[in-house]
């Protein structure tokens, strides 16, 4: 489960939550699931589904996330 420890780690996550449609944006969220992974809080299933998404910037990963049952590793950015 990914936790807001650090100032970098808010970084991360605004970027995670990054809004699917704008160029590169597929890629911006896996950079970001990418320094969780890393970091030990995100799973390499969750990891997986981030990378499959992230040539394809108007998709949402994170209804995949929910469809596989993953989305309590992902925090609640903005409430």
């Amino acid at each position: 489960m990914i936790t807001l420890e650090t100032d970098e780690d808010r970084h991360q996550a605004s970027l995670l939550m990054t809004a699917p449609g704008p160029e590169g944006s597929g890629r911006i969220r896996y950079a970001a699931a990418m320094y969780f992974f890393q970091r030990g809080m995100l799973s390499e299933a969750a990891l997986e589904l981030f990378r499959i998404s992230s040539a394809i910037d108007h998709e949402d990963p994170l209804i995949s996330i929910k469809l596989h049952k993953l989305d309590s590793e992902i925090p609640r950015i903005g409430g």
